[in-house]
């Protein structure tokens, strides 16, 4: 017997049809009457029975429509059976799992909002380190494409407002970490900046002429190894004897730095054209999160200038300093005064003079709704 057929060609009298549904329903019904005859199975798909009669006489169930009833309790699996069926094969994760997973981070969009960029880190077992890569895709959709080659780490992608590049923190041919210059349209990266120590971050200027550099003060080792570049002097490959530590600062170790001693980050003015660098913050303290007003003619940044000791406190203020100062920051404009950690300045576009920062009240440590003794960020808006 052909189920299909018989059962999508029932004999004159006769009805059926199938539904999704999780119970298997049987009735019948003669002269608009409902008889009390229903079966409720626990199935996975629904088969409704519905017969109708000559007005003159009743019928009883016949044995073609019986025979489908029954075979479709056989054939139809259960729930239970189903969803093992389609459960995958489960296992417990494994070291060779963690190495396949490439965290992807640090999104930015470009000015015409067309294209974004981002960083994928691999994790390298056999030569024990992690190495980024910077991408590229259409805010439209379709395939990414990688900026940077394999073999070098590199990150931190930022685009130039007028959108015709993107710079980025690289550190290749075993040097320090710079920042590098890659053509939007076509072209290889260069090196825009060669300074002693490794740049740890930078912003552009609205006008894309500019950056501001976050560089800390650079080691006697850094310096003379730069000298020794310059002149072209073959350096030694002795390894050299390490230099006991010497610990004069209360907070004197950083996660993933070491031990902490005198150099202190600044920033600098970066010239595109030029290619010249000018510094313009200086003192016993770490700068940090410039960024450049709407004018160009200021940068804010983060800082705890606290005294007498920037250690012995979590008092980082946003400070604003003018761009083009040739006496290191010594005029600065104190913004905030908040007991607390003020971070991440970001000016209002509309050039109003207008700060959006980060702001760590002490006051907010506990709140009456939160058993979390730690302080939460606060966004302030603030015009000086």
């Amino acid at each position: 017997m052909d189920m299909r057929k018989d059962f999508f060609n029932p004999p004159p009298g006769f009805s059926y049809y199938s539904i999704a549904r999780t119970q298997l329903r049987f009735s019948a019904r003669t002269n608009g009457v409902r008889f009390p005859k229903r079966l409720m199975l626990d199935c996975s798909f629904v088969l409704s029975v519905h017969f109708t009669f000559p007005k003159e006489r009743r019928m009883m169930l016949s044995s073609r429509a019986a025979f489908l009833v029954s075979l479709s309790l056989v054939l139809v699996p259960s729930k239970e059976a189903l969803a093992q069926q389609l459960l995958p094969t489960r296992r417990p994760i494994n070291i060779d799992d963690y190495f396949q997973i490439h965290p992807v981070s640090d999104p930015q969009l470009s000015p015409d909002g067309k294209f974004a960029t981002y960083t994928v880190q691999s994790r390298l077992l056999k030569e024990d380190k992690n190495e980024n890569r910077i991408w590229m895709v259409s805010t439209a959709g379709g395939e990414a494409m990688p900026l940077t080659a394999t073999g070098v780490s590199s990150s931190h992608a930022r685009w130039s407002p007028d959108c015709k590049s993107i710079a980025f923190l690289s550190a290749r041919d075993r040097g320090k970490t710079q920042v590098w210059l890659l053509p939007r349209q076509a072209g290889e990266a260069e090196s825009l900046t060669d300074t002693p120590q490794d740049v740890e971050d930078f912003a552009w200027s609205w006008d894309s002429r500019r950056l501001v550099l976050v560089l800390r003060d650079p080691s006697p080792e850094e310096i003379q190894a730069a000298k020794e570049k310059k002149d072209k002097v073959a350096t030694t490959k002795e390894k050299k004897t390490q230099k006991p530590w010497v610990i004069d600062r209360l907070q004197f170790k950083v996660d993933e730095m070491g031990y902490l001693d005198r150099r202190r980050t600044h920033l600098y003015v970066f010239d595109l054209t030029a290619r010249t660098m000018t510094q313009i913050t200086s003192g016993d303290f770490d700068d940090s999160e410039p960024a450049w007003s709407p004018d160009d003619k200021s940068i804010a940044f983060s800082s705890n200038r606290s005294k007498p000791d920037p250690d012995a406190t979590y008092d980082i203020n946003i400070w604003v300093v003018a761009a083009d100062n040739q006496d290191k920051g010594a005029h600065l404009i104190q913004v905030t005064t908040n007991p607390g950690a003020d971070t991440t300045p970001s000016w209002s576009p509309d050039g109003n003079g207008s700060l959006t920062l980060l702001s760590w009240s002490q006051s907010s440590l506990i709140t009456p709704r939160s058993t979390s003794r730690y302080p939460r960020p606060q966004v302030a808006k603030l015009t000086f």
